[in-house]
């Protein structure tokens, strides 16, 4: 062979090596990504079992048809169901019929991959009928979702509440009669209510984002952002509280004396100050009048008892010897005690004060005359609960040893804020003595198991008081059925009660239980419970004595664990003297008893009651400049009320179809409830109390169009006192006095005795 073929044959030679170790290197590459591979879907794979093991979590797989296939232990009786009941079962078969839609629309988009995720929430049906809220988690991959799922019911009700509370916080604030405004810590306003408007000529949107000294005159922005400063630094609420005199001014320019009364709220990390405005260039008025009148007078009690007794303000003058020397009548009926009672006595011997408030008196006194603040004081009255007033103090310009109290009533401010703070109590809604105290025995009867007579007229809430048990109670989180016994025929209401077999009779097509049984583990309520017959009340008597029920058409009695309610608005004596009530059913079931009060012995409600309707119809619509007018509120607090709260919200209702727009004026109430509110009396008893004796019935002295007699009687009725007057006109005590001086009404002066 030539030495040119051994030349091709070396040179075909090293080229198979190279291509032999080149494939060599190939495969050990491969074998390498190979094991890789494996060792990744191994950890992939133990990962997913782990997934699916550990944990309290609900995790599982849903395949495209959203049928559940994998799930983990969890779900095991979560709700009831059983894993084997869960598997292989259609995820919307569970879903509440509202959500359906929605749940399906949103996986249609994960699968197309219109969404990487799929994200939501819907109600899911329990193995016992009930709904629960789950919020999800999911991905789509390999053919099925991969799903994280968590029972939110609890945050749900929660969020539920928490903007129910808002609605009626913001009822109250928007229906104040003084200027709310809320601002940041750099003293930008975030809000202001209606009342700001009244007050200060500015809207609300005027005022977003801008600070809270365009409120306020440039000497008192460097004292506003000093105080702000300070708090926000050491947190002494010294600089920040209830009763700060400072000047405001309105949008016309108009500079003019306020009382700022400042509270903090921490909202979702950030601090928020509400500072409540009230007009006080009536009470400074009212000040300089006093003083006027004591420097002129000198020692004429007469006359002075004339002035002091027509002013809102309290007051009490002390000697030089520290002995009181003069008591208005104002002062007397805040205390609750007669001048006479207190002449002579020391100041310390006549105010009853805690430790506190004793030490903060003491530093008022011993500041000069020019630096003294008002002092907050809880006034304690004998016979009456204590009242919150604010003193100011100062020197008798007739002897420089003497003083002079002015005492002010800030319960409304007080009262106000603490609504703001805590709200209404549940949808039981009102503040007065009587609310107060079915509050009280509502807790008390809540604590056991025992049967509960609920009476009251109708439409005054029977339902919603035996709701607020069963909340308060250890049943709290079990069932609350109610069912109203009036209008069904015995064997209507004997199958709805204890439930019924096939066959029982026509139209019984398969076995029903009753509410009895329904409502196990919870609260049942009978509504119009003296509407039953004689014969089914011998039913249930034995129902509730042996805690058993037997269906209609059976023969086997069923146990019961269930708490009973009854309401009614008749006498349930009266009938069982009749006859038409079982005296033995009575005894059963009035154990523990409530008494739910008419609303017209509770008149002071109707301004909540009537806020909180106009709030939610606000809440519907989304007409935020929906309000009630002032002349409208004080026609709804003159009317009796036949039909309660049922009647009070279906006026609402009736206004609120009538009223052009935002506000709601008499004029669109129903006509009986504005027919007895157009005329006021002329002429009080003599000697009525100084609150007056409740609303003022028509007088033949007033025509509904005569506006200057309307106002002397209404000032005769309130003797004289120009803010009670007002109060009971509905209107302020600024329009008040602007219309006496446009028709020449003055003061009326009493003669000497």
């Amino acid at each position: 062979m030539s030495e040119g073929a051994l030349d091709t044959l070396r040179r075909e030679r090293d080229r198979l090596a190279r291509r032999l170790d080149r494939e060599r290197s190939a495969r050990a590459e491969a074998e390498s990504i190979a094991e890789r591979a494996i060792r990744d879907l191994s950890r992939i794979n133990r990962s997913y079992e782990t997934f699916f093991t550990l944990g309290v979590h609900l995790y599982c797989t849903v395949d495209a048809g959203l049928c559940f296939r994998d799930l983990n232990p969890s779900w095991d009786g979560a709700f009831g169901w059983s894993l084997d009941e869960l598997r292989g079962r259609s995820v919307l078969e569970l879903v509440h019929p509202d959500d359906v839609e929605a749940t399906a629309a949103r996986a249609q988009a994960t699968l197309a991959k219109r969404e990487p995720t799929l994200d939501f929430c819907h109600r899911f049906r329990t193995r016992d009928g009930a709904w629960r809220w789950l919020e999800w988690a999911a991905q789509f991959a390999d053919g099925r979702f991969f799903a994280e799922a968590r029972d939110v019911t609890e945050m749900v009700q929660m969020t539920t509440a928490l903007r129910e509370s808002e609605e009626r916080h913001r009822a109250i604030v928007e229906n104040a009669v003084d200027a709310i405004v809320t601002i940041d810590e750099r003293g930008a306003i975030e809000s202001a209510n209606p009342a700001t408007e009244r007050l200060f000529g500015y809207r609300e949107e005027d005022l977003v984002g801008r600070n809270v000294s365009l409120l306020a005159p440039s000497p008192h922005r460097e004292r506003h952002d000093a105080y702000l400063q300070h708090y926000l630094e050491t947190g002494e609420a010294r600089v920040i509280g209830i009763g700060r005199e400072v000047a405001g001014r309105r949008k016309d320019g108009s500079v003019f004396p306020i009382e700022l009364s400042v509270s903090e709220v921490r909202l979702e990390g950030r601090r928020l100050f509400t500072g409540i405005i009230r007009d006080v260039t009536e009470q400074k008025a009212a000040q300089r009048q006093i003083a006027e009148t004591l420097a002129d007078l000198e020692k004429s009690r007469d006359d002075l008892r004339t002035t002091l007794d027509q002013l809102r303000v309290g007051t009490l003058i002390v000697a030089a010897d520290g002995r009181i020397d003069f008591a208005s009548r104002t002062w007397e009926a805040m205390a609750g005690r007669e001048a006479a009672s207190v002449a002579g006595l020391t100041l310390e011997a006549v105010l009853s004060l805690s430790a506190a408030d004793r030490q903060a008196f003491e530093r008022a006194l011993d500041q000069p005359a020019g630096e003294r603040k008002r002092v907050s004081l809880s006034l304690q009255r004998p016979k009456a609960l204590p009242l919150a007033v604010e003193v100011q103090v100062e020197n008798d310009p007739r002897d420089e040893a003497a003083r002079i109290f002015y005492f002010y009533d800030v319960s409304e401010v007080v009262a106000l804020r603490s609504l703001l703070a805590a709200g209404a109590r549940g949808n039981l809604i009102g503040n007065s003595a009587p609310m107060r105290e079915l509050y009280e025995q509502i807790g008390m009867v809540a604590k056991g198991d025992w049967t509960v007579l609920i009476e009251g007229e109708t439409g005054t809430g029977k339902e919603l008081v035996a709701r607020a048990v069963h909340a308060a109670s250890p049943r709290g989180k079990g069932r609350f059925v109610a069912v109203n016994c009036a209008g069904l025929t015995d064997t209507l209401l004997e199958s709805q009660l204890f439930g019924h077999r096939k066959g029982a009779f026509t139209g019984a097509i398969a076995d029903q239980e009753g509410l009895f049984e329904a409502a196990a583990g919870g609260t049942l309520l009978l509504d119009e419970i003296g509407d039953i017959s004689l014969k089914l009340q011998a039913t249930l008597l034995r129902a509730i004595q042996e805690k058993e029920v037997l269906r209609v058409g059976d023969t086997r009695a069923r146990p019961v664990d269930v708490r009973i309610l009854v309401a009614t608005h008749r006498d349930l004596s009266a009938e069982v003297a009749a006859g038409r009530f079982r005296a033995d059913l009575l005894y059963r079931i009035r154990v523990a008893r409530l008494q739910v009060p008419s609303l017209r012995s509770r008149p002071e409600d109707v301004p909540l009651l009537a806020a909180s309707f106009v709030a939610e119809h606000r809440a519907r619509s989304g007409d935020s400049s929906l309000r009630l007018e002032p002349a409208a509120m004080a026609a709804l607090q003159l009317y009796r009320w036949p039909g309660n709260v049922r009647e009070l919200r279906a006026a609402i209702e009736y206004a609120v179809i009538r009223c052009p727009a935002g506000a709601i004026r008499p004029q669109d109430l129903p006509p009986e409830v504005t027919a007895g509110a157009s005329a006021l009396v002329v002429r009080p008893p003599v000697h009525a109390p100084l609150e007056g004796p409740g609303p003022i019935p028509a007088g033949p002295e007033v025509a509904p169009g005569d506006e200057r007699a309307r106002l002397l009687a209404a000032l005769e009725w309130a003797e004289g006192n120009r803010a009670r007057a007002a109060r009971k006109l509905g209107m302020g005590r600024a329009t008040l006095y602007r219309r006496l001086a446009e028709l020449g009404i003055g003061p009326k002066k009493k003669p000497p005795a």
